[in-house]
């Protein structure tokens, strides 16, 4: 990694409402080895917690080192539906992917949950440098 692009993960706590932020994690000269390494640790570490990770980049290759290396069991796979959409899944398909590809109705969705969340107190955010990049976040053009 050179320094460009961050790794990173938020760790919510859903065991009680409102939900809160527990760990964040970010890091832009991780390797993904190491990435997904620190990600089967703090999985572990809160009770093989359900993971779910963004596969746009270089998130597959972390995706598939969690599954087949890490053996992690409470790795989130998505399928693909068609015209219904992306749905969450245990199940191994040949369309099935390890976590989830953003795409525009993937994160117009992710972006109303999370802004529904946080203006109904249900979550509970409290690193100061996720709450300045929420407050920074826009739409921009189809995105």
């Amino acid at each position: 990694s050179k320094g460009l692009d961050y790794s990173a993960f938020q760790l919510i706590d859903i065991s009680e409402m409102p939900y809160r932020q527990a760990v964040v994690y970010r890091d832009n000269f991780v390797a993904p080895a190491d990435f997904a390494e620190i990600i089967n640790r703090f999985g572990r570490m809160y009770g093989d917690c359900a993971v779910l990770i963004e596969i746009n980049d270089i998130g597959q290759q972390v995706g598939e080192m969690l599954y087949y290396d890490f053996e992690y069991e409470n790795l989130l796979f998505t399928d693909n539906k068609g015209s219904r959409g992306k749905v969450i899944t245990t199940g191994m398909r040949p369309t099935t992917d390890k976590g989830i590809r953003t795409t525009k109705t993937v994160k117009n969705i992710g972006c109303s949950m999370l802004k529904l969340l946080i203006e109904q107190q249900q979550l509970i955010i409290r690193d100061h440098h996720t709450i300045h990049e929420l407050s920074t976040f826009s739409k921009k053009g189809a995105s």
